[in-house]
């Protein structure tokens, strides 16, 4: 495989490397340091830590894998109606500097740039 310098070439860029549904959830769940199988297994929690990390979860999937809400509703065992709402929840989040959400979104965010650079340079 060759690697193309974009400095070299003005205007090209780079594949973009994406990470997969999966993946992003487990971050999540190592993150808000909840089990796996909790994470499928009780989708109807409503502690704080479950519940920010299904908002992250449907967050990063459409922000990094950038698949369609009914796709995510999917991976996460949740109507779409669901998903539509955790996304307005994590951009209000951001509008109000909410730290709860956004601490654990900042490391996330960090692990998969790491991870996206790594398979970049593989």
């Amino acid at each position: 495989m060759q690697i193309i310098n974009p400095y070299a070439a003005p205007g090209l860029k780079l594949p973009r490397v994406s990470i997969s549904p999966a993946r992003i959830i487990k971050l999540v769940c190592l993150e808000m340091d909840i089990p796996e199988k909790e994470f499928f297994k009780n989708t109807r929690n409503r502690r704080q830590n479950f519940v920010f990390a299904r908002y992250i979860a449907a967050w990063f999937m459409r922000k990094e894998c950038q698949i369609i809400i009914a796709e995510i509703g999917r991976q996460l065992n949740k109507d779409h109606s669901s998903i539509v709402h955790y996304l307005k929840q994590v951009n209000y989040a951001f509008d109000t500097q909410y730290k709860p959400l956004l601490q654990p979104i900042k490391k996330i965010q960090s692990q998969i740039n790491t991870i996206i650079d790594h398979e970049r340079n593989i």
